[in-house]
């Protein structure tokens, strides 16, 4: 490598990293910074208005090595970092023509995964609408999955527009890739979730017909000991936080779409109309703990009381909730984990992250929202399989905005963020 491309790189690397000691309650804490700039930028969140959206940054980690994966101008970065998070080398790959970015997924096998969207506003049944794009670790492409425009879940007939104000979820077990996502179906202005099984040996594709929400705001799937589950954001049937568990599913690697739907259930109903696409609420996260599910995000009270106040309204500040299902009964609870009040404390926590640190432990990163001086402050919550609290901690000078989902380093959190200055750095916060 040259002089000048090694003052290329120095100068487009950063990462700030939090330093703290474990103790009880909400600690604060600086952030330190000490390095450059990673890329240009990254998104500002994982909800725009009242749906998810897709990331466009990514974090994945091999044998401990951290990876950033970054879509900027149709083209593809994966980063490898260095130990101090400094770029080591980078592969860019061109993607090719789409209309829709539908995700990237880094499978544990080594395999890399990007789904793109193509408009069928025509309806034309035979219209490639999605196609999953299999890479091997060296980004050599392997095998396309095509999945058609007449993809149906009933009563969602077809796709005329792929991942539409919806989210794209990834999970991988044996040979089976499932895709959860949104898309506009035929005949009519309407948004519903679809899901695909993908055998990740032939890449075919088949629609996944459990499961139906509309419109659902943001998807969410995840395997936990050859079981899936999945949660979705719904804003009218239902309106609420549906989570779906399916028993099996997956056991058997030769296989695709194996194992029972054993049911839904609306673990959070939020208030107002069904024809009110506005729910004054977000699903941010789904892990599964040794014995039970959980799913975090922020909302307005709705049916509970926080601090005095109940209902919801666009001029209502939101509050972290923690929802807890058994694994085996499919029964729980909502809980609060903050609680400012919604109409007079002049904050809102506006975005956040669930992170599985161990089957049993687990990471919230959220920021904190001043309304009038529109200024965030950084927290990073730990919690246990139950959902007990067991540290809280403020960090200064992090603007978390929610755009990467984190992974675990070492003894760390680490995740991607764009500050004020447009740059986007890497940012670590200890877990002890």
């Amino acid at each position: 490598m040259n002089r000048r491309s090694k003052r290329l790189i120095a100068g487009i690397i950063s990462m700030a990293m939090a330093f703290v000691t474990a103790f009880a309650g909400v600690g604060t804490v600086n952030a330190k910074q000490v390095g450059r700039i990673l890329m240009d930028s990254t998104e500002n969140g994982n909800y725009s208005g009242y749906h998810a959206v897709i990331d466009r940054t990514y974090m994945y980690k091999v044998s401990g090595t951290a990876h950033v994966v970054s879509l900027q101008n149709n083209v593809l970065t994966d980063y490898t970092l260095t130990k101090s998070f400094g770029v080591k080398s980078k592969k860019t790959v061109n993607l090719p023509k789409y209309y829709v970015w539908g995700g990237y997924f880094h499978s544990e096998h080594g395999t890399n995964y990007v789904a793109l969207g193509y408009n069928n506003s025509k309806e034309k049944a035979d219209a490639n609408v999605i196609k999953v794009i299999q890479y091997d670790k060296s980004w050599h492409k392997k095998k396309v999955a095509e999945i058609k425009g007449s993809a149906s879940n009933d009563p969602g007939k077809g796709v005329s527009l792929p991942f539409y104000v919806g989210n794209a979820s990834f999970a991988e077990y044996g040979n089976t890739l499932y895709l959860f996502t949104s898309r506009k179906i035929f005949g009519a202005n309407n948004q519903t979730n679809i899901a695909f099984a993908i055998n990740t040996k032939s890449m075919k594709a088949t629609v996944e017909n459990h499961n139906f929400t509309s419109h659902s705001f943001n998807q969410i799937c995840r395997f936990a000991d050859g079981n899936l589950y999945t949660v979705d954001h719904g804003d009218g049937n239902p309106r609420g936080v549906k989570i779906t568990f399916y028993d099996g599913y997956g056991k058997f690697a030769s296989d695709v779409g194996v194992g029972g739907h054993r049911g839904s259930v609306v673990a959070f109903t939020f208030l107002g109309d069904k024809t009110n696409n506005y729910t004054g609420a977000k699903v941010s996260g789904m892990e599964a703990s040794a014995k039970n599910l959980l799913v975090t995000g922020t909302a307005q009270p709705h049916n509970s009381t926080i601090d005095g106040v109940k209902g919801f309204s666009s001029s209502y500040g939101e509050n972290l909730y923690l929802i807890k299902r058994d694994r085996s009964t499919n029964t729980g609870s909502v809980r609060w984990l903050t609680s400012y009040n919604p109409k007079t404390s002049g904050v809102s926590v506006d975005r956040s992250r669930l992170v599985k640190i161990s089957k049993n432990r687990f990471g919230i990163i959220y920021s904190v929202l001043n309304k009038s001086k529109n200024t965030r402050t950084c927290y990073c919550m730990i919690i246990d399989g139950e959902g007990k609290i067991l540290k809280n901690t403020e960090y200064k000078d992090i603007q978390f905005r929610g755009g990467t989902q984190p992974i675990v380093v070492g003894d760390n959190i680490v995740f991607v963020e764009r500050p004020s200055n447009g740059k986007a750095q890497i940012y670590s916060i200890p877990i002890k």
